[in-house]
């Protein structure tokens, strides 16, 4: 490999594309052989033993991975004074442990068992439960009103002989003419026509 680059730091200066086609056997080689032996985008990496040991339909995806880890390697060489074999070893052991995490088989899915009917039916029950409380908890419309404030129209208060005094509630809108859930509807189809 290194001696097909041009040397370690030509080695170290390719991509990692480049690295896995180095030394490809281009179709114009081949001589009028068949073109079903000719590995496109497959270079002199594929005899590498790691590559040569994985199933045929995880090929490409190992080696673009020693492809990366070889041009790793190669630029490590070239920036040091001489090459070493610790960081050869490390990512050789990467790239196996990587191979043998994909070949192992997935994991079997588990089947959750349905439920009994009386359990649905409890989980129903508690649902409507559940509902039924925060109906009751909701704000009244009558408790709606007292917080609202019409403008420019004076508050009606329990005691209006007293001073407005700071902490004093009032009744709102509650009370006002034509608000309120105890209008009847007779009194809101005249207000309509009123205003028409």
């Amino acid at each position: 490999l290194v001696s097909l680059a041009g040397g370690v730091r030509e080695l170290a200066l390719t991509p990692s594309s480049n690295i896995q086609v180095i030394g490809q056997v281009k179709k114009k080689d081949l001589a009028g052989g068949s073109l079903v032996q000719s590995r496109p985008h497959e270079g002199i990496l594929v005899e590498a033993q790691l590559i040569r040991e994985c199933p045929p339909d995880l090929r490409k995806k190992a080696l673009r991975v020693l492809a990366a880890k070889v041009a790793l390697a190669a630029r490590a060489d070239a920036s040091q004074d001489g090459p070493s074999e610790k960081l050869g070893r490390e990512l050789y052991e990467t790239v196996s442990n990587k191979i043998e995490k994909w070949m192992e088989p997935p994991p079997a899915k588990l089947v959750k068992p349905m439920k009994r009917p009386d359990q649905q039916n409890h989980q129903k029950a508690r649902w409507a439960e559940i509902c039924k409380a925060k109906e009751r908890s909701q704000q009244t419309e009558m408790a709606k009103l007292r917080n609202r404030v019409m403008f420019n129209v004076p508050e009606q208060r329990a005691r209006q002989d007293l001073e407005f005094e700071e902490g004093d509630t009032g009744f709102g809108m509650l009370g006002q003419v034509g608000m309120g859930p105890a209008q009847s509807s007779n009194t809101k189809h005249a207000a309509i026509g009123k205003n028409e």
